[in-house]
């Protein structure tokens, strides 16, 4: 029963911290003030004309539509035109396993054999101008344009192939098949970024804060986030709470027993 106390405390812990976690994401989204794209640059001038050039750097949030910067990327897998992509291709195979009785039996599992998200930069655009933004880690709530599932080993011997992506696999027995998913930010698409604007490489870019604060590229709007940040702080709270009190019964009844 002590084990149960403890790892109920843990679990209180837990749910604290992330708690915590989700309201400073909501109280710095509600903190930095959202901008159009010509104030954005106006501000670089203005830091420009004060403290000269590659000194600019200022949280921000911006919204508009993406756009490419120059030519738009092609996703791997569905051959899309796009901003931002990522793809994720899943082995699932059989797999023999023994019982505690020494009996065999074949168990379906899965692994992630090719994971890529792209990192170029691209254009945030509003009625007034345009920004050019980092997506850092990637883009929250992008589409998902594929998802499928082939069965087999593969299109060709020893390797898997989809679109433009190729993966050699060398032979796998007990292969059941290979699921493809891939998301993407689609051209015209309004974005909400939240991050740093930063002019020290010589151009502007919206990116991730370089004290390692908030970085965050969504196609959803700021109250649906804070809606969901609001959410997950009362969730783990509730769970925080129910942990504590179970790891404190778990404990006092391992002490008195």
């Amino acid at each position: 029963m002590i084990w149960i106390g403890l790892i109920a405390a843990v679990a209180a812990v837990v749910c604290v911290f992330a708690a915590r976690s989700a309201q400073g994401r909501a109280k710095a989204l509600r903190r930095v003030e959202t901008f159009t794209a010509d104030e954005v640059n106006q501000l670089r001038t203005a830091a420009g004309d004060a403290a000269g050039p590659g000194q600019f750097r200022y949280g921000v949030e911006v919204v508009g539509a993406a756009h490419p910067a120059g030519q738009a990327l092609t996703s791997q897998l569905a051959q899309r035109e796009c901003v931002w992509h990522r793809h994720k291709v899943t082995h699932k195979y059989w797999e023999t396993v023994r019982d505690s009785n020494g009996n065999s039996k074949r168990q379906e599992r899965s692994r992630v054999v090719s994971e890529h998200t792209s990192g170029s930069e691209f254009l945030v655009r509003d009625r007034t101008g345009e920004v050019l933004v980092d997506p850092g880690k990637g883009v929250d709530q992008p589409e998902k344009i594929l998802d499928t599932f082939e069965k087999g080993g593969g299109r060709g011997g020893g390797t898997i192939s989809f679109g433009s992506f190729s993966l050699p696999i060398g032979s796998r027995s007990g292969t059941i098949g290979y699921r493809y998913e891939e998301w993407a930010l689609l051209p015209g698409r309004t974005v909400f970024v939240h991050g740093e604007a930063d002019d020290s490489t010589g151009r502007l870019v919206v990116g991730a804060p370089a004290d390692g604060g908030l970085h965050l590229v969504s196609t959803r709007t700021q109250e649906e986030l804070l809606r969901v940040e609001g959410t997950k702080e009362r969730g783990f709270r509730v769970g925080a709470a129910v942990s504590a009190v179970g790891a404190v019964v778990a404990l006092l009844v391992a002490l008195l027993g």
